[in-house]
C-alpha cells in the first residue's frame, strides 16, 4: 500500500447519503447552530455534526457552538430535507453483506441502488465477498427464489453460480478443491468466495429489494399498530359515554324516586284527613251506641295499628330496595372501573411483546 501513490483516496467533500447512517459516537457532539438555516432543526441535530466529521472541514467555534463557513453553507443548499418515507427507510438497517468490511467507511453510508466505485489500490486490498462457499445468494425475505413481478429478471439478473451451490458443498469441502479455489483467488481461507466488484454490485440490487421488504414489512407493523391505537381510542371514548350515560341515568332515578316518595307522602296525608273524619262521625256516633260501639272502636283501632305498622313495614322495605340498589349501580361502576384498567394494562403489554419481538 506504501507504494500506491493514491492510497488513500481523497474523501468527498459532501456525505454520499444522509447522516443517520453515521455510526453514533460515544462523545457527546456540542451544540451545532445554522445562521442562514434557523428552521431546518434536523440540520443542527443530524446533518452538521456528520458533515464536519466526513468533510473534514470545520466550523469556528464560538463557546458551545459552531458556525458554519461559508463553503459549507453553499455545500448545504442542495440538501433537502428528509420525508416521512425517506426516515422510514432509514430507520429500517440495511441487510448484512450490504458493503465489504475493508472498504471506506463512507460506503457503510451508500444506499443500495448506488454503486461502489472502483478504487486503485493494490492487489487484495479489497476483497468482496458476498456469501459462503456452498450457501446461496439468492433468496427473499419470505424463502421464496423467485420474484413474481419480475419473472424476466429485468430488475436484477439471478445467474447460476456453482461456487453458491448447496448441492456441491461436499465437492468444495475437498482439500485439493480448496487449494485450487484459494491458488486462482476465488475463495478466502476462511471459507468465502470472492467475486468481482461487477457483480457485488449487482448483489447490492438484490439487497436493495430484500431491503424494501423490510421496509414493506416495518409499514404494515406501523400500519397495524396505528389501528391498534385507533380502536383503543374508540374504546376508551365508548367507555366514557357510556360512563356519562350511566351517571344520568342514577340521577334520573334518585329524581323519580323522590316524587314517588313526595306522592306517597301526600296519598299519606290525604288517608289521614280521611281517617279523622272518619273518627269524628265516630265520635258523634258513639253517644248513642255507647256500649256496642266501644267493643267495635276498639276492634277498629287495633285494625289501624295493623295498617300503621305494614305501612311502616312497608316504607322500610321500599327504603332498604333503594339502598340496595344504589349500592349495586355502585359495585358495578367500581367493576366497571376494574375492567377498564386491567383491559387497558393487557393492551399495553401486548403492544410492548409486539415491539420487543419485532426489534
Amino acid at each position: 500500500m506504501m507504494d500506491c501513490p493514491n492510497w488513500p483516496p481523497p474523501l468527498p467533500s459532501l456525505p454520499l447519503y444522509p447522516p443517520c447512517r453515521v455510526p453514533s459516537l460515544n462523545v457527546k457532539e456540542p451544540e451545532v447552530k445554522i445562521i442562514e438555516s434557523q428552521t431546518q432543526k434536523w440540520w443542527n441535530d443530524q446533518l452538521v455534526p456528520a458533515f464536519n466529521r466526513v468533510s473534514g472541514v470545520q466550523g469556528k467555534k464560538k463557546g458551545n457552538t459552531y458556525e458554519l463557513t461559508s463553503r459549507q453553507r453553499r455545500e448545504l443548499l442542495p440538501v433537502r430535507a428528509p420525508t416521512r418515507e425517506d426516515k422510514l427507510i432509514w430507520s429500517v438497517p440495511l441487510p448484512e453483506g450490504s458493503y465489504p468490511h475493508d472498504g471506506l467507511p463512507i460506503w457503510e453510508r451508500l444506499y443500495l441502488d448506488r454503486k461502489l466505485p472502483m478504487l486503485k489500490c493494490p492487489p487484495n486490498a479489497l476483497i468482496f465477498a458476498r456469501q459462503q462457499i456452498g450457501k446461496k445468494l439468492w433468496k427473499d425475505t419470505e424463502g421464496q427464489e423467485f420474484i413474481l413481478y419480475d419473472p424476466h429478471s429485468y430488475e436484477v439478473a439471478f445467474s447460476y453460480e456453482n461456487v453458491h451451490d448447496p448441492h456441491l458443498t461436499n465437492y468444495y469441502q475437498g482439500k485439493e478443491i480448496r487449494g485450487f479455489l484459494l491458488s486462482v483467488g476465488d475463495a478466502t481461507e476462511d471459507g468465502w468466495g470472492l467475486c468481482s466488484l461487477k457483480r457485488f454490485n449487482q448483489y447490492r440490487k438484490y439487497l436493495k429489494r430484500v431491503h424494501l421488504s423490510l421496509v414493506h414489512s416495518e409499514m404494515e407493523r406501523q400500519e397495524a399498530l396505528k389501528d391498534e391505537i385507533h380502536k383503543l381510542q374508540e374504546y376508551k371514548q365508548t367507555t366514557k359515554d357510556y360512563m356519562e350515560y350511566m351517571e344520568r341515568k342514577v340521577m334520573v332515578d334518585e329524581m323519580r324516586a323522590s316524587i314517588v316518595e313526595a306522592l306517597r307522602q301526600e296519598k299519606e296525608n290525604k288517608v289521614k284527613r280521611i281517617l279523622m273524619s272518619i273518627q269524628e262521625k265516630e265520635e258523634r256516633i258513639q253517644n248513642l251506641y255507647a256500649s256496642r260501639e266501644m267493643e267495635k272502636e276498639q276492634r277498629r283501632q287495633r285494625g289501624l295499628q295493623l295498617l300503621a305498622q305494614q305501612e311502616m313495614k312497608n316504607k322500610i322495605a321500599t327504603e332498604i330496595k333503594r339502598r340496595k340498589k344504589i349500592a349495586t349501580l355502585r359495585r358495578w361502576h367500581d367493576l366497571e372501573e376494574k375492567m377498564i384498567k386491567t383491559m387497558k394494562k393487557q393492551s399495553e403489554e401486548r403492544a410492548r411483546q409486539k415491539a420487543e419481538k419485532a426489534s
